[in-house]
């Protein structure tokens, strides 16, 4: 059968346009079970080719994360109805949000957690007219009924790994590789699940919490098929946690070999050891991403992150010792925490992105989502948090926003953000002499931020006044990340200035 895979836009404002993993092995499975598949990335490709390439196809795959995502797959689910062919969805929300799914006309069957296995099967199933109550991890109707087969087992990716390079994948690899963002992963779950971090969904993500390796050898000929396509000096190991990478060094030694720097996923509590960090150093490690999620004990505890802060500290100064860039993530909003601890958590960012060297560091303060699966998701509807009652509720929630939470914490979210990106993005968007146009804005914001850390108040966060001048500048002056990925059209003042226009 021909199968259409779906990536609709994952955010309204982000210019990056990494590998679509989530489409690429489901549809790489497809492929080798010899079904004729093309792939749509909405931030490569023009709407006008999506419907082109649905015309022909018999079956429609798209894959969705909760928030803006899923608006954007909505938008397209809904305008496929028109071809009269089945809708498969897959991604997170329907991992986790199958059941709203199919109460849509627009979802006709769901493929929950990995697909490499489901995904054919399923096809097979639609293909030849089979019964689907065999196939687990698979939702799906039954007359007027919702049917949701329980997922049995997870990927084994020792024996059932499906190469991500293809003749049709490949210029997706190409045109990340062009833009050094090329992301691959060598393991799948995390060590710690679902023991720890009540947050975490990765458990709920795969039907079993095993943390699994993709094994040396495979990973290694994806990589080379990638790099002899379009050379490249810089890939994130996109892994819930890169633990694996530590134990065997044969991925930073190939990585090394073809001279490109890597980015990995880890916890504070995996950087004690001086000697990984230097191994990390000499291998080509450029950034770490850590998850810090809190400044407080007391909240670290109850999240169940079994680390302390000053594990957090602690690897940042042997990051910054060996000149390793940090990128710092942390999480307000968690069901019981008070406006002290939060502040706790908005001192410690500033503390820690403080011990590495200027523009060296980032941090990004979320929102807590609360995930169906999770015990935060527990936790959230006993506090009295109403979960969304449909996919459009669910469009509106995310680690950016949270409509049920107080606006000050909203707000925080993008006051932390302009405030830890000041030496980042906003010079990216605000070059040479135009940073004058939003320095007031920068200066108003630094303010609040010190006043409401110094004072340990909420109330500095909460009337926030500037916010829509702030996006309206944003708007014109940051690159778009719709479409093909191109930037803004240069206003007038730009042309007659040449180098004034940044991006």
């Amino acid at each position: 059968m021909k199968i259409l895979m779906i990536y609709p836009l994952p955010s309204p404002a982000s210019p990056q346009k990494n590998c679509a993993l989530s489409i690429i092995y489901p549809g790489r499975a497809a492929e080798e079970n010899s079904h004729d598949v093309e792939y749509w990335d909405a931030r490569l490709d023009k709407e006008k080719d999506l419907w082109q390439l649905a015309q022909k196809a018999d079956i429609f795959g798209i894959s969705s994360m909760s928030g803006f995502q899923l608006g954007e797959a909505i938008r397209i689910a809904k305008a496929l109805k028109k071809f009269n062919k089945p809708i498969v969805w897959g991604g997170v929300h329907a991992t986790f949000m199958h059941e709203q799914l199919l109460l849509e006309d627009y979802c006709d069957y769901a493929v929950l957690g990995e697909g490499e296995i489901r995904f054919p099967k399923l096809l097979r199933a639609i293909e030849r007219e089979l019964s689907l109550e065999s196939i687990d991890g698979i939702g799906f109707k039954k007359q007027e009924e919702i049917i949701v087969n329980p997922r049995k087992c997870a990927v084994d990716l020792k024996t059932q790994y499906v190469s991500a390079v293809s003749s049709k994948t490949q210029r997706l690899f190409i045109e990340a590789a062009k833009r050094n963002e090329v992301i691959l992963q060598t393991s799948r779950g995390c060590p710690w699940s679902p023991t720890s971090c009540v947050f975490c969904s990765v458990g709920g993500q795969y039907a079993t919490s095993v943390y699994r390796c993709i094994p040396y050898k495979l990973w290694a000929k994806d990589l080379r098929a990638i790099y002899s396509l379009e050379p490249f000096n810089f890939i994130e190991l996109e892994d819930e946690n890169s633990a694996y990478f530590l134990k065997d060094w044969r991925y930073a030694e190939l990585l090394k070999s073809l001279k490109i720097k890597y980015h990995l996923h880890l916890r504070s509590d995996q950087l004690r050891n001086e000697m990984v960090i230097a191994k990390l150093a000499e291998t080509g490690c450029r950034r770490v991403h850590i998850g810090a999620e809190s400044g407080n004990q007391k909240t670290l505890d109850a999240m169940r992150k079994n680390e302390k802060v000053e594990d957090h500290y602690s690897a940042a100064r042997l990051l910054a010792k060996y000149g390793l860039e940090g990128v710092y993530t942390w999480i307000i909003g968690n069901p019981g925490e008070t406006p002290e601890q939060i502040m706790d958590t908005l001192r410690a960012s500033d503390e820690i992105r403080a011990i590495h060297p200027q523009a060296k560091s980032r941090a990004t303060i979320y929102l807590l989502m609360p995930l169906p699966g999770t015990i935060s998701f527990e936790q959230a509807k006993a506090s009295g948090w109403k979960p969304p009652k449909n996919n459009q509720e669910w469009v509106d929630l995310s680690a950016a926003g949270n409509p049920q939470l107080p606006q000050w914490m909203n707000n925080i979210y993008f006051i932390a953000g302009f405030h830890h990106n000041r030496y980042h993005k906003t010079p990216q968007n605000f070059p040479g002499w135009w940073r004058l146009l939003i320095l007031p804005f920068e200066w108003l914001i630094e303010l609040r931020w010190q006043l409401g850390i110094k004072n340990r108040k909420t109330f500095f966060f909460q009337f926030f006044w500037e916010k829509k001048l702030i996006k309206a500048l944003l708007k014109w002056r940051s690159p778009k990340s719709g479409g093909q990925g191109k930037t803004h059209t240069p206003k007038l003042i730009e042309r007659l200035l040449p180098g004034m226009a940044g991006h």
